[in-house]
């Protein structure tokens, strides 16, 4: 190591308590490393003053108590925006009232950090799902927040990036639902009169949606109901308000099986016509299905239903 000259002097304004001493620290060189350079001033305890009375000043000492301070924390209490540096403040007479409040150093001060202050997301705790069973939604709350000086605050969200920003809603599910039955809209009454028949589909559907056999059959609502119940005036006559298709693959779900109808007494005997033929290549269905007893396919299929009587 390079040589390095001291030389020591002690300061104090009296006989006794604390003062300073400091020393001359040179280097003969030119090739002394400034971390290495030794202190050149310190703290030295003279001993206690001897006074008269415990809180009377002696009148004939003139040394006064000093404050004696720390250096200033190094980091600021804050990372971004304005903080707070502090320092420890000490009074040679031990108490503060002892010396001069006048000369108190300040044992904090205002500091900035050279980082701006950012600001983030803030996610509250996600709701209820919206559906007991099944697939259903829930929601939570988003905000974007400050925090400066220990103090969180809620800000415009413009200050907080938009890409970042958590989901708001998310699909939820508690348990699978059951099947359910769905039903269709009734279709037309098949009389307009002496009661008919109205019909519609009904599916038995999982949650989704998908045609499933997990349905109860016990609450399995009606395909069919009864309709226009009021009797056929005898000027008016009957007439039938559709159609029925005559497929042999849907003769039950079109025609009805038997007793499905109300029972009317049997037609009367079709008498030799010429003109007696049937007007459809399925007229053998309409008998199959005991349709013939209705004006309607007695007049399409007059033939075939001659032929069963």
């Amino acid at each position: 190591l390079p040589p390095v000259h001291m030389s020591l002097s002690i300061h104090s304004r009296g006989p006794c308590g604390l003062g300073v001493r400091t020393r001359s620290v040179t280097c003969s060189t030119s090739g002394c490393a400034p971390a290495d350079r030794p202190p050149a001033e310190s703290v030295c305890d003279m001993g206690p003053c001897q006074n008269p009375a415990v809180g009377v000043p002696d009148s004939s000492d003139t040394t006064q108590p000093l404050w004696f301070y720390t250096e200033w924390t190094q980091q600021c209490s804050e990372g971004c925006g304005t903080g707070v540096q502090t320092r420890k403040v000490h009074c040679s007479a031990g108490d503060w009232h002892h010396c001069a409040a006048d000369t108190q150093p300040d044992s904090s001060r205002a500091c900035s950090s050279d980082k701006l202050c950012g600001s983030q997301w803030f996610t509250g705790p996600w709701s209820h799902c919206t559906v007991s069973c099944g697939w259903g939604r829930q929601s939570r709350s988003v905000i974007c927040l400050s925090k400066t000086q220990g103090h969180t605050s809620i800000i415009n969200e413009d200050h907080c990036l938009a890409v970042e920003k958590p989901a708001t809603e998310q699909p939820c599910q508690v348990e699978p639902c059951d099947a359910e039955w769905y039903t269709a809209d009734w279709s037309q009454c098949s009389r307009s009169c002496d009661t008919g028949v109205e019909r519609r589909e009904v599916r038995c559907l999982d949650e989704r949606q998908y045609v499933s056999n997990r349905c109860q059959d016990l609450t399995k609502p009606p395909s069919r109901r009864s309709c226009n119940t009021h009797k056929c005036s005898a000027t008016s006559g009957h007439v039938d308000s559709e159609t029925p298709k005559t497929t042999q693959s849907d003769s039950d779900s079109h025609f009805g099986k038997a007793g499905d109808q109300p029972q009317q007494p049997p037609p009367p005997p079709i008498t030799d016509d010429p003109g007696c033929s049937d007007k459809f290549h399925n007229c053998h269905l309409v008998v199959q299905a005991r349709l013939c007893k209705y004006k309607y396919y007695r007049s399409s299929c007059c033939q075939s239903c001659h032929n069963k009587l």
